[in-house]
């Protein structure tokens, strides 16, 4: 079942060696900036900028990132037509318009939650609502280049990105005082500087931005598939950011900075390794689905399932095995605090979730996006329930629960949903 992806693998073996590095050197940054940041800056801190970028990640999973996904899968349907040029000065337009309007809506709901009782300063808000604005700029810029295939450079830019990232606050903190806000601004200005830099390697010449026609052509179907994800990007956002705000209710903010802190190493690599094959085959799928070659999408996508359920189980069981030693060596000891129950649910959680890899991408090539809607909401919905039950009476262990039996969930209702895909497109069609 693997043969034609391990074939494609072979061939495409140059953009490969970029895909692999990018996130292998990453998460080594981000492990030893791991281990400044949190003997540099108290849990309580760390606790109160994660649900700031909590914000953050509301806004990017209702819009941004189904946006940016409509942008990577109508990009070839565009360069089929030879419209690419035209249909990127598009989506920057759009995609900055709806930055602005994104960060200003997310800045104001932060500061009016903070005045309900939510644990975030003003400051906090404030540097969230600019993170959140370069952010998505950031984002676009890197699904363009990703989606043309230009692997090198994405993998430069995000590995200064992510392994930068904990260094850059630990060193602010440092230098100038602890406050969330001072935390959230210094991954902000790594954040902008990465989107100079990427601009400038571009070079993209200014292009027309297509007549008002294809304008209107490209809005209706931006519409068309980011409305049926606006449920679904809440849901993901319950699925994986909502234990923050549970925990931050029935506990501590230094409770949330720990969790977050285990929750990250054991995601990190598991995501990553997970995500490689997602970011290989992004442009694949997606130049197949656009010439309707149904064939190579199969083979493509079923051994993308098979291979990332292998990486599944083996990282499952090293971070069982190996788990207690690698937070040793990457937290400090205020942050290790009640791990030990965290690993395995939480290793087991992103096993299912880098299994559902696959079925992601092929709603993305179907553009069955009501797919995301439905199984997100089950998988919401069971990890909600759960946390409000365990939390109170377990602390981050029944997070970390709710989080592998949400994304189980996931799982399996996406399997059940796209294992015939043609349904619900017939029953989604008007009439």
């Amino acid at each position: 079942m693997a043969a034609g992806l391990l074939d494609k693998l072979h061939r495409h073996r140059a953009n490969i060696v970029h895909v692999v590095w990018a996130p292998a050197v990453a998460m080594v940054a981000m492990a030893g900036g791991s281990r400044f940041l949190t003997e540099v800056t108290p849990a309580a801190t760390f606790g109160e900028a994660k649900l700031a970028q909590g914000g953050v990640a509301l806004a990017i999973a209702l819009i941004g990132r189904p946006a940016i996904q409509f942008v990577m899968r109508e990009f070839h349907d565009a360069r089929e037509a030879n419209r690419e040029a035209a249909f990127e000065r598009f989506a920057r337009d759009r995609q900055r318009a709806l930055a602005t309007v994104l960060a200003l809506v997310t800045g104001a709901g932060m500061a009016i939650a903070s005045t309900f009782g939510l644990k975030l300063t003003l400051a906090a808000c404030a540097a969230a609502t600019v993170m959140l604005f370069v952010e998505i700029l950031l984002s676009t810029d890197l699904a363009l280049a990703l989606t043309r295939n230009e692997q090198r450079l994405v993998s430069v830019v995000e590995v200064i990105r992510q392994g930068g990232a904990s260094f850059a606050s630990a060193v602010a903190i440092y230098f100038l005082f602890d406050s969330a806000a001072v935390f959230l601004a210094a991954q902000t200005l790594l954040s902008l500087g990465c989107l100079v830099a990427l601009r400038m390697a571009l070079k993209r010449s200014i292009a027309d931005p297509g007549s008002a026609e294809e304008q209107a052509r490209w809005a209706a179907a931006g519409r068309r598939f980011v409305i049926p994800m606006l449920a679904s990007g809440l849901f993901n956002w319950l699925l994986n950011v909502g234990d923050r705000y549970v925990l931050a209710h029935f506990c501590t903010e230094a409770e949330v900075g720990r969790y977050a802190a285990v929750y990250g190493l054991i995601a990190m690599p598991i995501g990553a390794a997970g995500g490689i094959l997602s970011r290989f085959l992004f442009p694949l799928v997606f130049g197949a689905a656009a010439r309707n070659d149904e064939a190579a999408q199969g083979y493509m996508l079923r051994g993308m399932l098979l291979l990332s359920a292998i990486i599944g189980v083996a990282a499952t069981v090293v971070a069982v095995v190996a788990g207690p030693w690698i937070l040793r060596l990457a937290l400090s000891a205020e942050y290790r605090e009640g791990s030990g129950p965290l690993l395995a649910w939480l290793a087991a959680g992103q096993a299912c979730l880098i299994v559902s890899f696959s079925f992601d991408l092929k709603a993305y090539a179907k553009k069955l996006t009501i797919a995301f809607s439905i199984a997100a909401g089950v998988a919401a919905a069971l990890n909600i329930a759960l946390n409000l039950l365990w939390v109170p009476t377990r602390g981050a262990e029944g997070a970390a629960m709710a989080t592998f039996f949400g994304y189980l969930a996931y799982l399996v209702v996406s399997m059940i949903i796209l294992r015939r895909p043609e349904r619900w497109q017939q029953n989604m069609e008007p009439g």
